[in-house]
């Protein structure tokens, strides 16, 4: 079985004018991590081994909350072996 998760999150609200704060902590607090981050349109992804996934995804959490986010959304996937 592979170790690796992948964790997917949205921070809301957002805004047309740019990151606001909490999204800017969020994704800071992933990158952070030094785990590969990708930044896409609708949220960011952030891959590594369990054991690191589920300590950062409470820091992620927390950062956003933090720093005033409304909402926090994740999806939590197990990668496939290739």
């Amino acid at each position: 079985m592979n170790d690796v998760m992948r964790v997917e999150f949205t921070i809301e609200p957002w805004s047309d004018a740019g990151h606001p704060p909490y999204v800017s902590a969020g994704l800071e607090r992933a990158q952070a991590s030094g785990l590969p981050v990708e930044l896409g349109p609708f949220g960011t992804r952030v891959e590594g081994p369990p054991d690191r996934m589920y300590a950062l995804v409470s820091e992620i959490i927390a950062a956003a909350m933090d720093a005033g986010a409304g909402t926090v959304s994740l999806q939590i996937t197990r990668v496939p072996d290739e």
